[in-house]
């Protein structure tokens, strides 16, 4: 793996410091080591990835820019470690500028994006113009999760997600947030496998979660909102759940549906491995939540759903929609201009229906 080893050297001899005065890069990434780093601003990430080049693989990044900081536009590879994302809490919005770049995740890492805190009414944080193109695979490697605790004023735009949602698990879980907004988000394909007609009546069988799980999902901020204690977590670890729910989501203009080409994987080993993804997963809502705390302010719009997951022996079963939330009111939850397409369901429960609102047509 090529590194750039001339700024390793310099990294070897001086701290680099962002306007903050703390050191930026806290290790280096000599002979393939994870790097931590700490991004305040553009010489940051440049200094950044001058250190570690193309391969992300078991790097750390905190971000606490209140500028935009903007990435070259390149392809990047997530290879045997998982790469990690941090937003801590701030009070100023800024830009994380990906410049269509395309983030390759191997079958033996995942991609995390952790978040807490954000931007403000006037100012929202936002990523925005990237690609996350995955290699999900049967050991729950190869994907993009994304967890937001206690985050609110974020601004998703222009993210594509290809063959980067693992069964069983979100491409984004929003744990009482509010003021969250995607636009033009495409996720192509959801888990491992092309999912027969068999596969699909034993996985509802055993775990319904493995089919309803939503890309996005809205959740309370509550310690065992991101599977397992927060305490065990360390970037959540010092964070208080609020007991809140989501609130203020928008979705607009964004797209679900299948995925038919090469993985990730095919392009970081040559293999030209492709897959086929018969389906796309359920895009958003919640399945979980408290009666007394609400999921509101919710609109939905302008959105194509392609093919949803689901099994033929359970058409009436409201998670398995393409909109779907549980705990939510029909003055606070809207969907309108939206495209259904090879869908399946009941048309006696599209719309509201027992605790749910939830459309598949």
């Amino acid at each position: 793996m090529m590194r750039n080893w001339f700024g390793l050297v310099l990294l070897l001899f001086a701290f680099v410091y962002g306007e903050t005065g703390e050191a930026t890069i806290t290790n280096n990434g000599t002979n393939g080591e994870n790097i931590q780093v700490t991004i305040v601003n553009q010489k940051d990430l440049d200094e950044y990835l001058n250190a570690t080049g193309t391969d992300l693989s078991g790097d750390i990044v905190t971000f606490r820019n209140t500028s935009t900081v903007t990435f070259p536009d390149q392809w990047y590879f997530v290879k045997e470690k998982t790469t990690e994302w941090w937003f801590e809490s701030i009070s100023d919005g800024a830009d994380v500028e990906l410049n269509n770049s395309v983030f390759a995740i191997s079958n033996q890492s995942n991609f995390y994006l952790k978040i807490n805190g954000g931007g403000t009414e006037q100012n929202m944080k936002s990523i925005k113009n990237g690609t996350f193109f995955g290699s999900s695979s049967t050991n729950n490697k190869g994907g993009f999760i994304g967890q937001m605790l206690n985050g609110h004023h974020w601004y998703f735009k222009n993210l594509v997600f290809k063959n980067a949602h693992l069964q069983g698990h979100h491409l984004f879980d929003l744990a009482g947030c509010t003021d969250i907004s995607f636009d033009t988000i495409k996720s192509y394909g959801y888990g491992h496998s092309e999912y027969s007609t068999a596969q699909l009546g034993d996985l509802y069988s055993s775990n319904p979660h493995n089919l309803y799980v939503e890309a996005i999902q809205l959740d309370r901020s509550i310690d065992s909102a991101f599977s397992g204690s927060l305490k065990d977590k360390p970037f959540f670890k010092n964070i208080s759940p609020t007991q809140a729910s989501t609130t203020n989501v928008i979705l607009k203009d964004s797209l679900f549906t299948t995925y038919y080409g090469r993985s990730a994987q095919g392009y970081i080993d040559g293999s030209k491995e492709t897959v086929a993804r018969n389906y796309s997963a359920t895009a958003i809502g919640s399945h979980t939540g408290d009666e007394n705390r609400p999921y509101t302010g919710l609109h939905f719009y302008r959105n194509t759903f392609n093919k949803t997951i689901r099994t033929p022996t359970k058409n009436d079963d409201k998670r398995l929609y393409p909109i779907h939330v549980k705990y939510g009111t029909k003055d606070q939850v809207k969907q309108t201009s939206n495209i259904f397409q090879n869908q399946s369901g009941d048309p006696g429960s599209n719309g509201v229906v027992g605790g749910y609102l939830a459309w598949y047509k």
